[in-house]
């Protein structure tokens, strides 16, 4: 499918068809991706693994970057509209969430290069941080819908997953005002619900004044 950004709706067109792509698919887009990053880290924590490692500490850490790097620069850019969208403001959005995640990689890295882990615990660590990207497309998102004006927001379950209570409680609480502050800053992906990186819902906005 080829598809490109439309400045004048804010969504992206199939630009075969001239359709608009569902959002539903966006978002599929956003689960594929993270699924593929998921299995590059896997396949990476098993060439950690502490009873037969084929990658030094350094190579698996830098390994990771890269991985963590490329996923945090596919979802904000997914949510922006693409790169021809994204400004200084943006780059450096994605700059301080990167450094943020390398600063937590260190740590982990120290654990893995100590041997304190098991392959199947670095599997598991290795997979939420690219779980944590989720946040980076709903930034890329929230930043192209405020570029509207739209003043209402809603966050919006996940039908297939298994929801906490935190985000079942922000479901229930339906549209509200932007400049509220509802979820405290918070955004699916961000580790601020019980969920943590591991939620899959998504944020709606809309302009009051087009209901």
């Amino acid at each position: 499918m080829a598809w490109q950004w439309s400045k004048s709706t804010n969504r992206y067109r199939d630009t075969v068809t001239g359709r608009f792509i569902p959002r539903t698919s966006v978002l599929g887009w956003v689960a594929d991706s993270l699924s593929g990053s998921k299995n590059a880290v896997t396949a990476l924590a098993e060439m950690a693994d502490p009873d037969n490692p084929i990658l030094s500490p350094g190579d698996w850490r830098n390994a990771m970057r890269e991985q963590i790097k490329g996923e945090y620069l596919r979802q904000y850019m997914l949510g922006r509209g693409g790169r021809d969208q994204m400004g200084p403001v943006d780059w450096g959005s994605i700059g301080g969430s990167l450094a943020e995640q390398y600063k937590w990689l260190d740590s982990f890295a120290a654990d893995v290069e100590a041997g304190n882990l098991s392959e199947a615990q670095i599997r598991a660590r290795a997979q939420m941080y690219i779980d944590s990207a989720r946040e980076a497309y709903e930034r890329g998102y929230q930043r192209a819908e405020l570029a509207t004006g739209v003043d209402e927001v809603r966050w919006r379950l996940d039908a297939a997953a298994e929801n906490c209570p935190d985000c079942i409680a922000f479901d229930a609480m339906g549209w509200q005002k932007i400049t509220d502050d509802p979820y405290n800053g918070c955004v699916p992906g961000s580790g601020c619900t019980v969920c943590l990186v591991a939620c899959k819902c998504s944020l709606e906005y809309r302009s009051s004044s087009n209901e």
